[in-house]
């Protein structure tokens, strides 16, 4: 009996054990913020950005994605990458505002087979004011039926360049360029880098009119990007992501452009960058006339590089079409 007795015992001692084992934290992810949309009053036409602020929790949230849509229509996607235990991080999303009443939402999703918690979805409720109808935006216009559709970058409105430092006063400016005794103060003890994604030359590309109505390319559609390192040290290797958003008569689609590997950029030590800086470019083909080409173009969008300033990674430049 004595002898039956041991398997018994040590069986009952192992599943009681996990009982005393040391907590395990889960992942953890929260809503830190409600949604904000700037301008607060947006009117037809301009481009309105909401903002929503992530946090992790007591360990950090990897497999993450915010996700979001205007009257039910899944508009964004990003993916979150790595988010450091109890640290946070902005999301921001841009959207070419049309009028009328209008809710967005957004919600945290996995993108892993992870079980982890998710917050409920936060949502919003706006008006977007009508605007003038030529309030819409840029334009590359041919004045005649068969002319090509050349663009001009002047035409393109050249997004802003968010380089403001973050909680500093030393940052290098884009203007400048220039390292000359360029320090930026240190995070957690060490110096970081920071990617910055600026606007290229200009959207290179022709088109004509068909007989259908439609257009037809003759030169290649381009968007070029350049991406410098503004920091202190090496970024490693991360990719730059672009999609391109429609909007025509009865088409208003989203389409990926792909990504572009960066290997390696050290930190600028010379006027220009020309050491710090890579140039990238995204091939598209326009299908529609009488239509506006947004692109949303992001340097490390997998925020798998922990950066000084993630403020400045993405540009949004346009394209409008229009052949009468």
């Amino acid at each position: 009996m004595l002898n039956r007795s041991k398997p018994i015992t040590a069986s009952l001692f192992l599943s009681l054990l996990p009982l005393f084992a040391f907590p395990v934290f889960a992942q953890d992810i929260q809503w830190a913020s409600d949604i904000t949309l700037r301008p607060q009053s947006p009117v037809a036409g301009e481009r309105a950005t909401f903002q929503v602020t992530v946090r992790a929790g007591r360990e950090a949230a990897t497999g993450f994605a915010v996700v979001g849509g205007i009257d039910g229509k899944q508009l964004f996607k990003k993916e979150l990458g790595e988010l450091r235990a109890d640290r946070s991080r902005n999301m921001r999303f841009s959207w070419r505002a049309t009028a009328g009443s209008h809710k967005v939402y957004f919600r945290i999703v996995t993108t892993t087979h992870s079980r982890a918690a998710v917050p409920p979805e936060l949502s919003r409720e706006f008006t977007v004011q009508g605007g003038s109808a030529g309030a819409a935006g840029v334009q590359a216009t041919a004045p005649a039926r068969s002319r090509v559709v050349q663009h001009d970058t002047r035409s393109v409105r050249k997004p802003e360049l968010r380089t403001r430092p973050v909680q500093a006063t030393t940052a290098i400016s884009p203007q400048t360029l220039s390292s000359a005794s360029f320090q930026q103060p240190t995070c957690e003890g060490a110096p970081l880098p920071d990617i910055e994604a600026l606007y290229g030359s200009g959207i290179q590309g022709g088109a004509v009119l068909n007989s259908s109505g439609g257009i037809t390319v003759t030169l290649p559609f381009s968007v070029p990007v350049i991406v410098v390192n503004r920091g202190q040290c090496d970024t490693g290797i991360f990719s730059v992501k672009a999609e391109m958003r429609v909007q025509a008569q009865g088409v208003d689609k989203v389409v990926q452009l792909g990504s572009k590997s960066i290997h390696s950029l050290p930190p600028c030590r010379s006027k220009g960058c020309g050491e710090a800086k890579e140039s990238v470019r995204f091939d598209f083909t326009p299908q529609y006339n009488h239509a506006l080409y947004s692109f949303t173009i992001e340097a490390d969008a997998t925020h798998s590089i922990d950066e000084f300033n993630e403020d400045n990674n993405e540009i949004e430049p346009e394209l409008r079409i229009d052949e009468y």
